[in-house]
């Protein structure tokens, strides 16, 4: 797994390919799983992500769009944590967030980047986290971080956060910027009517 390709070409996808989010919520159909996040069986959620990652990769590829650069990608937005498995799907985050997470507070499917049992396979982070293990690791835009963060807040399980770069091995400083959590978290000016 290189973590920061799949990064870079989840950040491609929605600037280059899926940059209007009203157009479909940053859900392009090409990508969607099978079934909703939540209502696949634990013991396939890797490959679902997996299989996400290789449709937008295979896309980009025969498209021929060149990447953004892995030091311009905290330009673009950051990742953020979900825990869908956790969540008690009572809507509020998916309102509050504008859409942004699903009423499963499952984050849109063109973001998605890893499940943090991945990361914790390649060594990601300097400690075994296991709450991390189920967890989707999503790229969040930077015109989307007020929304992710309102879902943050408002989620009654604690099942979002940003991680912390103090957690990441060195082996992984290239990406300590994108696994900050954002510093501007302030309502856009242009409030999106869904």
């Amino acid at each position: 797994m290189n973590l920061g390709r799949i990064i870079q070409e989840a950040t491609t996808w929605i600037e280059k390919i899926n940059n209007n989010y009203e157009n479909n919520l940053y859900r392009s159909p090409e990508l969607f799983p099978e079934k909703q996040f939540i209502y696949i069986p634990r013991e396939e959620q890797t490959l679902a992500i997996n299989n996400v990652i290789e449709k937008r990769s295979n896309i980009l590829k025969e498209a021929g769009i060149e990447l953004i650069p892995i030091e311009e990608l905290h330009n673009y937005g950051r990742v953020m944590i979900f825990d869908v498995n956790s969540t008690v799907c009572d809507g509020a985050p998916e309102d509050i967030s504008n859409y942004y997470v699903d009423v499963n507070d499952t984050p849109p499917v063109d973001t998605w980047i890893a499940l943090g049992s991945q990361l914790t396979e390649i060594g990601i982070f300097k400690d075994y986290e296991p709450e991390l293990n189920q967890s989707i690791l999503a790229w969040v835009p930077a015109s989307q971080y007020y929304y992710a963060n309102q879902a943050l807040l408002v989620a009654c399980v604690d099942n979002f956060s940003w991680p912390n770069p103090e957690n990441l091995t060195n082996a992984n400083s290239d990406l300590r910027h994108v696994f900050t959590p954002p510093d501007k978290l302030e309502e856009p000016t242009y409030p999106i009517n869904l």
